[in-house]
């Protein structure tokens, strides 16, 4: 089988093998048989997972998905009123939640009702669900059974995995690993389903449509559990452990549709399912956010704008909190957006002041740490050339809060950075501190300050124009000379200060594509409400409805290649929104009229991604012209950009 990776921000990392094949029935009795019930002791929860060759730590681990999702009270309602038949109470059921959950799940009531697996951090991947389990806060019967069966050999894992999140990260990938692998048909076996809920041939035999449930394989990895009901087959999806637990069988044929237009025949549902757990995982743990549309673009640039406007990284944090409040952002803002220096490079040209001559003193900047301090002097030798260095020295390729942590040990490493937390007294130091010991803080907190950001100075309605080619104004157009179009060979990488710098160290390719289809559509659901009413999430759902899927491709075809475009077209938004706001006025080359701002002091040796945009303009063109604003591309293109960063190579 090929291999995919994957990666999670700050969560399990784990590579899975593909080639599956679907199957060619469905076994309900075996789903009935094998599928572990809620009601389940110790002993059965075992014996079902080693009839599938798993064991006790693969139990332990795999039950630690409770850290996300929502249960039905029907699932644990004998837990609350008459346990094994005792007309009383789970007396293993913290009291509290007791309480609690009686509110929720009234005795006699529908049983429909839903609340929280982990009902401390129930939407964040983390190892929380374990110590609830400590606290007698299991919500199900089969999760409490872990911990409350005395001396058994589970409530050792289970504290272990409670006490130290990255190893209950490293074995969940693997039993992940060992799951995936349960029964797979290959080579010649079963089929590749061209309809994901009937065998082949059999699409006519239509009983039901498909009903919004999720994964779980009676017989193996076989996408058995997808198939309906036919003349021939009685489907899984109507076992009793399979009823009121699974959704998501429209997804997975939604999937399957967009996989068939793009290559007929070729993914089994089978690997759709592995690849949706995967990204589903992502998808429980790392920030987005979804862009609200219908800007127009700038008649115009402003080179001494954005000259004023953008930060330096040599900016102490009174000039950086100037910077943010004339654009309308807070601290808050600041000190997240800021935070996008967990990822990316910079140039030793943007912080060897620090290095060998800090503020003119002819020593170096008593605020980094020493160590540090000689490890980029190596990088960076005084005179030397214009090296690279990460941003985030801990975790340099990885999407995390670490980037805070760094801070508090003297570990920033522009002046930009540091100034956060050693300026004395300073308020964005608890803010940093906040972010150091909480990433979900400052996941949420980043994705609202790109939104603002996003929003900054938008031209709507009838102002500004739609450009047809963003380097030059639309009666400018016929001046393009294409020697004078922004190359990416003239721009170098490199940063300005607190901007937004995400950067994907792994090249994609073909079927990491399709791994992001997932996630994109199980993020439809979850857009964010805007106050600004002239931007829509829909404004182009009508007149150029493939928008998101053009820009996307393009973005995509090119990060193959160049994986740093990624953090390039995050960091070109910033530099667009922070001159006369989100306008795309930096897309804007040197006319007889126009001073372009690509050549303004923040913007040497910092953009990238003009002619990727120039591509994305050009194939939106071709499919609705005159209608999709380059400032939307630019928008667009940081969006998309923030989530193929997950990505790793196929």
């Amino acid at each position: 089988m090929n291999m995919l990776k994957y990666t999670i921000a700050n969560g399990p990392v784990w590579e899975v093998p593909l080639g599956r094949r679907d199957s060619l029935t469905a076994n309900q009795s075996l789903a009935n048989q094998n599928l572990p019930a809620p009601t389940f002791t110790l002993d059965q929860l075992k014996s079902a997972f080693a009839n599938q060759s798993l064991n006790t730590t693969d139990l332990v681990v795999l039950s630690g998905a409770h850290t996300v999702g929502r249960a039905k009270c029907s699932t644990f309602i004998q837990r609350l009123y008459n346990f094994n038949s005792t007309g009383n109470p789970d007396t293993t059921l913290n009291a509290t939640l007791l309480q609690s959950l009686q509110a929720i799940c009234p005795n006699g009531g529908p049983g429909t009702n839903l609340t929280n697996l982990d009902l401390t951090t129930p939407d964040t991947f983390d190892s929380n669900y374990y110590s609830n389990l400590q606290l007698q806060n299991g919500l199900l019967q089969t999760d409490q059974e872990l911990f409350k069966t005395s001396g058994a050999d589970t409530i050792p894992i289970v504290n272990s995995f409670s006490s130290n999140q990255t190893l209950f990260f490293e074995n969940f990938k693997a039993s992940m690993i060992k799951m995936g692998n349960i029964g797979v048909l290959t080579g010649s076996q079963g089929e590749i389903r061209t309809q994901c809920n009937f065998v082949n041939g059999n699409s006519s035999g239509l009983a039901t449509p498909a009903t919004k449930e999720s994964s779980q394989d009676g017989m193996g990895c076989d996408a058995s559990i997808l198939l309906n009901n036919t003349a021939t087959i009685v489907s899984e999806q109507q076992a009793l452990p399979n009823i009121n637990s699974i959704r998501g069988l429209d997804v997975i044929n939604q999937i399957k549709t967009e996989l068939e237009s793009a290559c007929p025949g070729i993914v089994s549902c089978a690997d759709i399912l592995t690849l949706a757990a995967q990204v589903s995982s992502l998808l429980a743990h790392g920030p987005y956010w979804k862009v609200p549309l219908g800007r127009r673009d700038s008649l115009t640039a402003n080179q001494t704008l954005a000259n004023q406007n953008l930060p330096a990284p040599f900016f102490n944090l009174t000039l950086l909190k100037a910077a943010f409040a004339a654009q309308g952002l807070d601290t808050v803002d600041l000190v997240a957006l800021s935070g996008a220096h967990t990822f990316g490079r910079s140039h030793c040209s943007l912080f060897a002041n620090r290095l060998y001559n800090f503020s003119g003193t002819g020593k170096p900047d008593p605020t980094l740490d020493t160590s540090y301090l000689q490890q980029l002097r190596k990088i960076c030798p005084n005179g030397g050339p214009n090296n690279l260095a990460n941003f985030d020295p801990t975790t340099p390729d990885t999407l995390d809060n670490n980037y805070y942590s760094n801070l508090q040990v003297k570990k920033g490493l522009l002046q930009s950075d540091q100034e956060l937390f050693s300026t004395p007294g300073a308020d964005t130091i608890s803010i940093v501190n906040k972010f150091s010991s909480n990433q979900h803080d400052f996941f949420k907190n980043f994705k609202n300050s790109m939104i603002k950001m996003g929003n900054i100075g938008v031209l709507t309605g009838k102002k500004g124009e739609i450009r047809k080619h963003c380097n030059f104004v639309n009666k400018k157009s016929a001046e393009v000379d294409t020697a004078s179009v922004a190359s990416e060979e003239s721009l170098e990488e490199g940063v300005g200060s607190s901007q937004v710098i995400i950067q994907s160290t792994r090249k994609m390719s073909s079927l990491s594509f399709f791994t992001v289809k997932v996630a994109l559509f199980m993020l439809i659901a979850a857009s964010l409400p805007f106050s600004d009413a002239q931007l829509d999430n829909s404004f182009y759902k009508d007149t150029c409805p493939k928008v998101h899927s053009i820009v996307r491709e393009v973005i995509r075809n090119v990060s193959k290649s160049d994986p740093r475009i990624l953090a390039s077209l995050i960091r070109l938004h910033f530099h667009d929104c922070f001159v006369q706001g989100c306008d795309a006025s930096i897309l804007l080359n040197d006319t007889a009229t126009i001073v372009s701002e690509q050549t303004a002091a923040p913007n040497n040796n910092s953009i990238r991604g003009l002619d990727v945009v120039n591509q994305i303009k050009t194939a939106v063109e071709n499919a609705c012209p005159g209608i999709v604003s380059c400032a939307d591309i630019l928008a667009l293109a940081a969006e998309i950009s923030s989530v193929l960063i997950f990505c790793y190579k196929y």
